[in-house]
C-alpha cells in the first residue's frame, strides 16, 4: 500500500477552505455588481460559502484561514446590512489577529470600514462617526493623508457628521476629500463632483454660503484656465453656478454668469 504524503494531506484542507473562499467572495461580487433583490440570494450563498470554508478551517486549527473565513464573513455580513453578525465577527478577527506574530493592519482597516457603513446603513450613524474616526486615523498611518483611501474615508465621514448636524466638520472633512479626488482624479471625476455636492449641502445647512460659493467659484475658474475647454461646457457651469447663487440670494453675481 503506497504511504500517503504527510505534506499533500495538509494541503487538501487548505486548498478546499481557499476554493470556498473564492467562491464566497464571487458570489459577493455577483451581488455588489447589480445590487439587486434577485441577487442578493447571492448574499446567503456567500454566507454559506464563507462559513462552510470556516467550518474547515477551525478543524484543520489552520489560524490563518480561520481568519481569513472570519474576515469574509465580516464582508458579507456587512453587504446584508446585519449589524450584530457584522460586530460579532469583527471583534472574532481582531481577537484571533491579536494571537498573530504580525498583526495587519490593513486587514483591520478593511473591518474598520464594514462595521462603520453597515452601522450607518441601518441608521445607527453617531456609532458610524467612531468607527470612521478610528479608520481615518488607521489609513492616514497607512497610506497618507494626500491617499484615495483617506479620501474615500472623509467623504464617508463628512457625510455622517452632516447628517448628525455637525455641518464644521462635515465642511473640514468634505473639503479635505474634495482636494484630493480633484487632484488624483480630476475635478469632473464623479467622486470629486459627489464631494462638492456633499461639501454644498453642508454649507448650505449651517448658512455658511461664502465657503460653498468659494468652492463653486474655484471650480469654474479651474475649468477657464484649462486651454482648449469647451466652451459649452465653461457655459454650462456658469448657468449652474448662476442657479446656485439665484438660491443663495445673491442675483447680482448670478445676473453676472
Amino acid at each position: 500500500m503506497l504511504e500517503r504524503d504527510p505534506l499533500h494531506q495538509r494541503q487538501l484542507p487548505r486548498n478546499r477552505i481557499q476554493l470556498r473562499l473564492q467562491l464566497a467572495e464571487a458570489q459577493r461580487k455577483q451581488y455588489s455588481l447589480e445590487q439587486s433583490e434577485t441577487t442578493r440570494v447571492k448574499l446567503d450563498a456567500a454566507a454559506e460559502s464563507a462559513r462552510s470554508a470556516l467550518d474547515l478551517a477551525v478543524r484543520s486549527a489552520d489560524k490563518d484561514l480561520h481568519l481569513e473565513c472570519v474576515e469574509m464573513l465580516v464582508a458579507v455580513h456587512s453587504d446584508r446590512g446585519d449589524c450584530s453578525e457584522t460586530e460579532n465577527y469583527a471583534g472574532e478577527a481582531t481577537h484571533l489577529e491579536s494571537s498573530l506574530p504580525k498583526p495587519d493592519r490593513k486587514r483591520r482597516l478593511r473591518r474598520l470600514i464594514h462595521v462603520a457603513a453597515v452601522r450607518r446603513r441601518i441608521g445607527r450613524v453617531s456609532d458610524s462617526v467612531t468607527s470612521y474616526e478610528e479608520a481615518l486615523k488607521l489609513v492616514e498611518e497607512i497610506h497618507g493623508a494626500r491617499h484615495l483611501e483617506t479620501a474615500s474615508i472623509l467623504t464617508e465621514l463628512g457625510d455622517a457628521h452632516r447628517f448628525l448636524g455637525a455641518y464644521h466638520k462635515a465642511e473640514t472633512c468634505l473639503a479635505r476629500a474634495l482636494r484630493i479626488h480633484e487632484d488624483e482624479l480630476g475635478p469632473e471625476s464623479p467622486e470629486a463632483l459627489h464631494d462638492l455636492h456633499l461639501f454644498t449641502a453642508a454649507c448650505e445647512a449651517s448658512g455658511n454660503i461664502e465657503a460653498a460659493a468659494a468652492q463653486h467659484e474655484r471650480r469654474l475658474g479651474q475649468k477657464q484656465r484649462i486651454v482648449g475647454t469647451n466652451l459649452e461646457d465653461i457655459a454650462r457651469a456658469q448657468m449652474t453656478l448662476s442657479e446656485h447663487y439665484m438660491r443663495w440670494g445673491n442675483t447680482s453675481r448670478a445676473r453676472e454668469l
